[in-house]
């Protein structure tokens, strides 16, 4: 329910989320202004060994949905500049500099945090 209160690309379905609520009554400054990265790392399992390769796997595959997600808000060389970093450290930080220089806001959520 965060992720669709605060993600810009939701903001055309609040009202039929959110209208009957107190919260879609009194909505916050907030509320449908964030690029939204949701990692949850209950999706991938397994011991120590090719823990790192996995954790860059999927960490790339979400970051490169979220470009793809916003395409309309970041510039049209977002993706290439994800993809010119390697591991899930500084793609997560190429993200935050492309979002920075579009003048965007991330909320990042993770779900699972604990899962290891």
């Amino acid at each position: 329910m965060l992720r669709a209160y605060y993600d810009v690309n939701m903001s055309d379905r609040f009202q039929r989320l959110f209208g009957d609520l107190w919260i879609g009554q009194h909505p916050t400054a907030d509320r449908n202004t964030f690029l939204v990265l949701y990692l949850n790392f209950a999706s991938f399992s397994g011991d120590l060994e090719g823990y790192r390769e996995r954790m860059d796997g999927y960490c790339r595959i979400q970051f490169r949905g979220f470009i793809d997600d916003y395409a309309d808000r970041l510039p049209a060389n977002a993706m290439d500049e994800l993809m010119a970093e390697k591991g899930a450290a500084n793609q997560l930080s190429a993200i935050a500099r492309i979002c920075q220089k579009a003048g965007q806001s991330i909320y990042l959520f993770i779900d699972e945090y604990d899962h290891f």
